[in-house]
């Protein structure tokens, strides 16, 4: 019985060790993995309004800027933290 498990065993392991694949990524889509871009969104209220304000954003470019302007208009004045996530 106990070679019968220790046979299963290591079959087991052996094709658990073999079944992952380590795939390498080209050059190209390394350098485009580091570049980084984010999202501040700033969500604030009053004390007894039930209105948000919103405010969005993206960068420091115009493209950037207006987006987040857009954005914070559309977000405001939104009755809860969900809808506006």
């Amino acid at each position: 019985m106990k070679p019968i498990l220790l046979s299963g065993f290591i079959a087991i392991i052996s094709l658990a060790a073999s079944a992952q694949d380590v795939q390498q990524t080209p050059e190209s889509n390394q350098a485009q993995d580091r570049a980084y871009s984010y999202a501040y969104i700033s969500v604030e209220g009053k004390l007894f309004s039930k209105k948000l304000k919103v405010q969005v954003d993206f960068g420091d470019t115009p493209e950037q800027i207006s987006a987040g302007k857009e954005y914070s208009e559309i977000l405001t004045n939104k009755k809860s933290y969900a809808a506006v996530s």
